[in-house]
């Protein structure tokens, strides 16, 4: 048995017709014509016998969303938009981190602090370093850890920002399935 479906005369009487009876002529109670549309245009006409039609077992709701590829669309954009945020916060504690001093800047600040010390505070520095020595010339741990942590900013960036290019487009993608699935005579 076809589903029926409700074609409203311009009387404002709703015929129930079936989808062979589609592309004919009715005649309305009120002894109005009225036409039945042809079978694509009378499967996007609300079912009277409830909010959804059942025909080759897919679901579309009254509004026209496929219910499988709706619930996808809808988790696809809701991770797009969880990954978008994500993706900003690592933004801008990127941008925070100042990672343009060099070696030479740090070497320099630290002629200022030496320049202000007294001179009793120098010769004190001066048998310290004399005694321990100088040691192996490294990195200063302030530069190399701002250079790391931009570093890993950007990494996670570039990450949550392909995360979410890819969800965006796939919830796009099930959107625009599940939107056309009623025009297209799937449902």
């Amino acid at each position: 048995m076809s589903p029926k479906y409700s074609v409203t005369c311009t009387c404002g009487k709703e015929i129930p017709v079936q989808a062979s009876q589609a592309g004919q002529n009715l005649t309305c109670e009120c002894g109005q014509a009225v036409s039945v549309p042809k079978l694509r245009e009378l499967r996007l006409l609300s079912n009277p016998f409830g909010s959804t039609s059942v025909v080759g077992a897919e679901k579309v709701s009254a509004r026209g969303w496929h219910v499988g590829y709706g619930s996808i669309a809808a988790l696809s954009l809701a991770v797009a938009l969880g990954t978008f945020l994500t993706t900003g916060y690592y933004l801008v504690n990127r941008l925070m981190i100042n990672d343009s001093v060099t070696i030479e800047d740090e070497i320099r600040a630290g002629n200022v602090m030496i320049d202000q010390f007294s001179n009793a505070e120098l010769i004190e520095l001066y048998y310290d370093i004399n005694q321990a020595g100088l040691g192996q010339r490294s990195t200063p741990p302030s530069w190399y850890l701002d250079k790391l942590w931009a570093e890993y900013f950007e990494n996670k960036a570039i990450q949550y920002g392909i995360g979410f290019a890819a969800s965006l487009g796939i919830g796009l993608f099930f959107l625009w399935i599940s939107t056309n699935a009623r025009r297209k005579g799937r449902a």
